[in-house]
Formats: C-alpha cells, sequence, structure tokens
C-alpha cells in the first residue's frame, strides 16, 4: 500500500523450519535488493535480506498482526518442527526500525500453550486476540487475549511485554477450526470469525 513495507519472516521451506526475515518494498530508492530487479518501482517491488535480523526461534504455521497504528508487527504461534509436534509458546514483536524482541527472558511474553494456525486479530486497545488453531492434527476452540503492559519512564508509557489470558469459559469459538480468518469491525467492536477447517487434516 503506497510506499509501505512488507514483512515476510519464518516459514518452511521443505527441507526445514526458517529464522529468516526478508522485507518487500516498492520504494524507487531502495538499495540492497535480491536478485529478482536491482532498483525496486511501484510496479515491480523487490526483496531485501535481513541477515542480521531473524526470529528467536523457528516456526511456520504462525500469524502475525500489526500493532500501534502499523508501527510494529507481532508474530505469535506457528510449529517449530515440520511435522507440527514442536509448539513455540514465544511472542516476537518486530518494530519499524527492524529492531526484534522476542524469545524466552526477552520481555516480550509467552502464550500460555502453542498453537499453530489460529487467527490473530489486532483490537482497539492494541491487545491482540489469537482464536483457534490447531495442536498436532487436532484443532482447537479456545481463545486468548494479549495484553500489552507498560512501564513509565519519565512522561513516555515504554512497552513491557504482554500478558496472556485465556478468555472466560463459553467466549471459546462454538467448534475447534483452524486456518480461518478473523477481522475486527471497527465501528461495531465486532470481530467476524470466518472459514477455516472443522476436522483434522493432513
Amino acid at each position: 500500500r503506497q510506499l509501505e513495507l512488507a514483512t515476510v519472516a519464518g516459514g518452511f521451506d521443505g527441507s526445514g523450519v526458517l529464522t529468516s526475515i526478508e522485507i518487500f518494498t516498492i520504494r524507487p530508492d531502495q538499495g540492497g535488493c535480491a536478485a529478482n530487479v536491482e532498483r525496486p518501482s511501484e510496479r515491480i517491488g523487490c526483496f531485501i535480506e535481513t541477515p542480521g535480523v531473524q526470529l528467536a526461534e523457528p516456526r511456520w504455521g504462525h500469524s502475525a498482526v500489526n500493532v500501534e497504528d502499523g508501527r510494529v508487527t507481532v508474530l505469535v504461534g506457528g510449529y517449530g518442527t515440520p511435522d507440527r509436534q514442536q509448539l513455540p509458546r514465544g511472542i516476537e514483536r518486530l518494530d519499524a526500525g527492524l529492531q526484534m524482541r522476542g524469545g524466552e527472558g526477552a520481555g516480550v511474553g509467552q502464550m500460555l500453550y502453542g498453537r499453530g494456525e489460529a487467527s490473530v486479530t489486532a483490537l482497539h486497545d492494541d491487545s491482540i486476540l489469537v482464536l483457534g488453531g490447531r495442536i498436532g492434527d487436532g484443532p482447537v476452540a479456545v481463545g486468548t487475549r494479549l495484553i500489552p503492559r507498560y512501564a513509565s519512564s519519565g512522561a513516555d508509557r515504554v512497552f513491557d511485554g504482554y500478558a496472556a489470558s485465556e478468555l472466560r469459559a463459553g467466549c471459546d469459538l462454538s467448534e475447534p477450526r483452524f486456518g480461518h480468518a478473523a477481522v475486527q469491525q471497527s465501528e461495531r467492536g465486532v470481530v467476524l470469525v470466518i472459514g477455516g477447517v472443522l476436522g483434522q487434516a493432513n
């Protein structure tokens, strides 16, 4: 959209699970493009590798959402192994300056338990709603809210990690599902959950 950057993080390339991050841009003054083009344009963009910036742990099947007016990208969930048996619980944040925070002990926070292919939606207060997903081959209906904590630094508030809180009983999805989408209807304060897989799938 216009000249904004897009972030590609992690994934599975057929031989293993990735920690790498790259940036896609259409900024015409951008240097350091990968082999597809020398300089991007508004018609043809390019990818920029970021060898100094990586995820704290490999993951695929994870979800990402922008918060704080798009200045920060938060990545949660996913699988740490090709067989979907390892489930990273760490929450990772990538800010507009390509500063990554994540991993155990980094002060960002952890999910109460991991799962892949969940939906992740930013709410009006910059908290994050994580719905459904699957553990191994089985879908789950559980909902989690990640609530940002702040510390004071003079007159400023400084982000100090997320507190993970399971939604109260009765607020789970009506059916276990994964691979779905969830979008906030901002004017109504409603999250619309769409599609997904209800049963087991390979």
